[in-house]
């Protein structure tokens, strides 16, 4: 069903910066204005899924699929339907490397797996694969199990060169077999950190950029570069506010190769010069986490996001927020049928069109809300 949205607070000045405050709190942060009148031109339509996060979206030829704390999911006629129903996976990410092809990094009674699907995702089997396993180690992979030693935090697929990046707690490897057989490109295997959940690829200066958290909860940000081999450390949230942070997503403007925008705790940075140095862009003075920032391709100073209050066991409100002057300021949009929902958002899709924008955003706990704005 599909409910207008209303209109919950106008032009938030995005370059403000703003104190960390409850960074591992669970309570709910009280919002600072009721909604008022009603936005025209944005419809919201929640798919509950009840108790199901969706951790990652991918778009492949074959249509929208999402990794899932309960397994792969694919959108078939407006349907969100569990391609494996048949097995009790949390899956972490999930990536494309040719059609009907698929690998997923997934967890099944606390062990870590690499898993592959070639007949588009109807069956999937395990990976006998060297991720995370230390030259040497006597334990290695056995007949009886391909449990891997460390888990695969991210994906990423270079469809020109054909390798297979991945990410784990501090390290970026490299696979030219889909996954079977892993190289450090940087860091170690079973590094002590929380990990490194932002992975990109950056096709126009032959860099992998990667980040996340590290053992102490500061926010770490990097490049490695393809050409000079090299691993460089850049300035994140942490750095700029001197409080606990993390990278949770990396991306690039799409008119503009050289503005980027990293996204995380406790919200969103940006750069102008390809990464070389960064600022705050729009960060939250309550610590709520932002897993991503949608651009509208036809007109980038057009963006939307979400976020989620670090809020484990209690409801939350859904909230669009949205710029449309390259973030000077923002407006934000709650949907108000949902009061007792699992509003926060863990991941986000768009499909852009010149007369609709369709948005899709991964909910903890659930399910998804899709967004449809008209432009």
């Amino acid at each position: 069903m599909k409910n207008s949205a209303h209109l919950l607070l106008a032009s938030l000045i995005a370059c403000v910066l703003f104190k960390l405050t409850g960074c591992n709190s669970d309570s709910n942060p009280v919002e600072s204005a009721p909604p008022l009148e009603p936005e025209t031109g944005i419809t919201f339509s929640h798919t509950n899924l009840e108790g199901v996060t969706f951790n990652h979206f991918l778009r492949s030829d074959e249509g929208l699929y999402a990794a899932t704390n309960a397994g792969v999911y694919q959108l078939k006629d407006e349907q969100w339907v569990n391609l494996t129903d048949f097995q009790q996976w949390e899956v972490f990410d999930l990536e494309s490397v040719a059609s009907g092809h698929y690998l997923a990094s997934v967890k099944q009674n606390n062990d870590f797996y690499l898993v592959e699907s070639t007949d588009s995702g109807v069956s999937w089997e395990q990976i006998e694969s060297n991720f995370g396993q230390i030259s040497g180690d006597s334990e290695g992979i056995t007949i009886e199990s391909f449990s891997l030693d460390e888990k695969i935090q991210a994906l990423a697929y270079d469809q020109e060169t054909g390798l297979l990046y991945g990410t784990g707690f501090n390290v970026l490897a490299v696979s030219g077999d889909y996954g079977r057989t892993w190289s450090t490109l940087t860091g170690e295997w079973q590094g002590y950190a929380h990990g490194y959940t932002a992975l990109t690829i950056d096709f126009n200066s032959s860099k992998i950029w990667f980040g996340g958290q590290n053992a102490v909860e500061q926010s770490r940000l990097l490049s490695y570069d393809l050409n000079l081999l090299e691993a460089k450390t850049y300035n994140s949230m942490t750095d700029i506010i001197g409080e606990p942070g993390t990278v949770k997503n990396i991306r690039f403007d799409p008119n503009n190769p050289d503005i980027m925008y990293a996204s995380g705790e406790p919200g969103i940075m940006s750069s102008i010069d390809g990464g070389d140095t960064w600022e705050e862009f729009y960060f939250n003075e309550n610590s709520r986490f932002y897993f991503g920032l949608l651009i509208d391709i036809n007109q980038s100073e057009t963006m939307y996001t979400s976020g989620w209050n670090k809020v484990f066991s209690e409801p939350q409100p859904f909230y669009l927020e949205r710029t449309t002057n390259g973030g000077a300021t923002w407006e934000k949009f709650e949907y108000v049928e949902g009061a007792d929902i699992f509003g926060g958002v863990w991941s986000m899709y768009a499909e852009y069109g010149l007369e609709e924008s369709i948005l899709y955003f991964g909910l903890y706990k659930g399910g998804v809300m899709k967004v449809t704005v008209k432009n």
